[in-house]
């Protein structure tokens, strides 16, 4: 068997009835990493939480997080920021959801957590504390109880999975909840883990579940000693919410109001909206004072792209891509940003042809800016170059005005997470038409001629070309 160095806690302490957040914070966080796995073009699929076991050769995390198509790498930041790598595992376990990742080579070796070789008491007395990378932002800690969950049987027959041999039950916590950290370790006041959260997409289960730490420690006694290549992981049992991209989605009600400032920004603010001003010399063809002729500012369009409304428009699209792609327990809000996502961009697909030709040139020139760090929104007029076979289905090639880059979109996510598109047919624009994209940049892309961003999209709508073609030579 591999040495896993994860020695068990001794049996028999006393209980704890409260624990502190903040000791349990600075026991565990060191330990604990924001798991981000990436495909051959280094395009993030799948954000998680792990942690490091026993001497810190191996992390354990969400199998199904991890088991993405064309899975590459996984890379492991920490706390400090210090990030490392890993393109093997030790251990996967379907039955457990749950997979021990060989850390690769770079940085200071770290210490590990223990695994419990007992089932924790199930009496609601002993406190214990979940820690994990909530939102995939920052590390965050909660208190509260464990007890028995449901049976794996009941649990499968809801997800429509073969119940697995070798576990009885799901444990439960209750108490407060890490939202969107799938992978967190529950430990006890010693740090000794105890049990593994798994976010189980299970119709009708809201309680927090997780996999019992003893479980987790006879898997890796039995398993067998050779490390295995990513491609090589076998397919996940249980469905899990996956975070798609790190942060907080918005609620409802304030991404409501991001919606309604930029609608209100990008109005012209000299003819307020009218396109038509009231002349106010007697030059040129003007026979008159007062007589209305044509805004200078928006051409007449009655918008105009004035100073740092691209800025506000590209937030606007950072924080729609959060919603539409929020794990599937926020639910509140995928439908309204989808709505208000829908809404905005219909409106500005039909805004003048100067308007679009500008806010072309300002994407270009954030595009070109491709050292800011990711995630960032990103609002374009492209036209779709072509459809090439990338590591985890087709991407759409977006070949944008003002810029040499192009803009990299995964078929199956244009079509959102529902897999029907903006107009519910679930049919993608055809290659050569024009789209304007809302969306978030998830990584730089190169792969042959082609090299630019790769986008998670928020919304899209077909629209006409913005202007003039001005294409830098490439």
């Amino acid at each position: 068997m591999l040495l896993w160095a994860a020695p068990g806690a001794t049996h028999g302490q006393p209980v704890v009835t409260k624990l502190d957040p903040d000791d349990i914070h600075d026991a565990v966080a060191p330990a604990l990493c924001l798991v981000t796995v990436e495909n051959t073009w280094g395009v993030p699929l799948a954000v998680g939480t792990g942690f490091l076991l026993g001497d810190g050769r191996f992390a354990v995390t969400d199998l199904g997080a991890v088991a993405q198509p064309a899975a590459a790498k996984v890379t492991l930041r920490f706390a400090d920021g210090s990030t490392v790598t890993a393109t093997q595992f030790g251990m996967a376990d379907p039955a457990l959801g749950l997979v021990a990742l060989r850390v690769g080579p770079g940085g200071a070796r770290r210490r590990g957590l223990p695994l419990a070789p007992y089932l924790p008491a199930l009496d609601g007395i002993g406190a214990v504390a979940a820690a994990g990378w909530e939102w995939g932002k920052e590390v965050a800690v909660v208190t509260g109880r464990v007890w028995r969950g449901p049976e794996i049987r009941s649990v499968a027959a809801r997800t429509r999975v073969n119940t697995p041999a070798g576990v009885e039950f799901f444990l439960r916590l209750d108490g407060g909840r890490i939202e969107a950290a799938s992978g967190s370790p529950v430990v006890d006041g010693s740090g000794t883990v105890l049990a593994v959260l798994l976010d189980v997409a299970a119709p009708g289960v809201s309680v927090a579940l997780a996999m019992p730490a003893s479980s987790l420690r006879q898997s890796l006694l039995e398993s067998e000693p050779r490390l295995q290549a990513l491609s090589d992981l076998p397919e996940p049992l249980w469905p899990v919410h996956l975070l798609r991209l790190p942060g907080k989605p918005p609620q409802p009600a304030s991404f409501a109001r991001v919606r309604d400032h930029v609608r209100a920004s990008v109005i012209c603010t000299e003819c307020k909206g009218k396109g038509t001003v009231r002349a106010e010399d007697q030059r040129g063809p003007l026979k008159r004072l007062g007589d209305k002729v044509e805004c200078p500012r928006c051409y007449g369009e009655g918008v105009a792209l004035e100073s740092g409304v691209y800025e506000t428009l590209a937030t606007w699209a950072e924080l729609g891509t959060r919603a539409v792609w929020a794990p599937g327990r926020v639910t509140g809000i995928h439908t309204t940003a989808r709505a208000a996502g829908q809404e905005m961009l219909t409106w500005l697909t039909v805004a003048g042809r100067h308007f679009r030709e500008t806010c072309s040139a300002a994407a270009g020139r954030d595009i070109d800016r491709l050292e800011n760090p990711s995630p960032r929104g990103l609002v374009v007029f492209a036209e779709i170059r072509d459809t090439i076979s990338g590591p985890d289905g087709p991407y759409l090639i977006l070949d944008p005005l003002h810029t040499n880059y192009m803009v990299a979109v995964r078929e199956q996510d244009l079509m959102g997470s529902d897999r029907k598109g903006p107009s519910g047919a679930g049919r993608r624009p055809a290659d050569k038409s024009w789209i304007l994209l809302a969306g978030a940049v998830l990584s730089r892309f190169e792969v042959g001629r082609n090299h630019g961003v790769c986008v998670l999209p928020f919304e899209w709508a077909r629209c006409p070309a913005p202007g003039p073609l001005k294409r830098p030579g490439r």
